[in-house]
């Protein structure tokens, strides 16, 4: 089993990290949705979409938006959320499979870079493409690399519903690992999380070998232009003919 297949069907990484909340993901999704030209009722996906609290505020602004994830528990909790035109699904993002084409795809939060195998992350590039409509948008909101690095706290413990995590942050082999180790009463736990370190230059040199044309570089989620110290890296680019 994978690192994130683990953790993030973990009752511990919902209690981790519930500070992240609807206002984040409406702000972030308005400030998107201002910029990209689409339509009403365009088709938009949500690569990785969690419990969907970026899904549902697309939804809400009058588009057809579809979810997929992994975690069975999240999509379980998502499903709470659906209605006609708001639809959530347990698929893998390197392999998934929907009989729609999209305006929009979104890939948020740092909902890549998770794999070993670095031509799983073009697989998932390539995913992206095959379901794009002709000039499709795509939305890659990634971790800007050179933050973490200088903003890097390698030890913190954070005491959540009475559950303890131990959280030790370390740099290996070109991937930021957070590892937690969960203390809930008589139980003990290890959890990582480990992602890619992937600089913009990285992202970029990715998407234009996959056939992207990149429109914009922001920095955070109010969609201020991307600088070397900004805390993201959100990459919206378009499918070529």
């Amino acid at each position: 089993m994978e690192w994130f297949e683990s953790w993030f069907d973990s009752p511990y990484y919902k209690i981790l990290y519930q500070h992240r909340n609807d206002n984040e993901a409406q702000f972030f999704i308005q400030n998107l949705l201002n910029k990209i030209p689409l339509k009403p009722y365009d088709n938009i996906l949500d690569l990785a979409c969690g419990r969907g609290r970026h899904a549902k505020w697309i939804n809400h602004f009058g588009f057809n938006v579809y979810g997929i994830d992994l975690s069975e528990n999240s999509i379980a909790e998502a499903k709470t959320l659906e209605n006609t035109r708001l639809h959530f699904f347990v698929q893998d993002m390197r392999y998934f499979s929907l009989p729609v084409s999209f305006a929009l795809i979104l890939s948020l939060f740092t909902s890549f870079g998770y794999f070993e195998n670095p031509e799983d992350n073009f697989k998932v590039l390539k995913r992206i493409y095959q379901h794009l409509k002709p000039q499709g948008y795509f939305v890659l909101d990634f971790l800007n690399a050179h933050w973490v690095v200088q903003n890097l706290v390698e030890k913190e413990t954070k005491v959540i519903q009475d559950v303890q995590f131990e959280i030790t942050k370390f740099i290996e082999n070109k991937k930021i690992i957070k590892q937690i180790d969960v203390k809930d009463g008589n139980l003990n736990y290890t959890f990582y999380e480990k992602v890619n370190l992937f600089t913009l230059d990285d992202l970029s040199t990715m998407l234009e070998k996959e056939n992207y044309h990149i429109l914009a570089q922001w920095g955070n989620y109010d969609l201020s232009d991307y600088e070397l110290n900004s805390p993201r890296v959100i990459l919206w680019a378009e499918k070529k003919k």
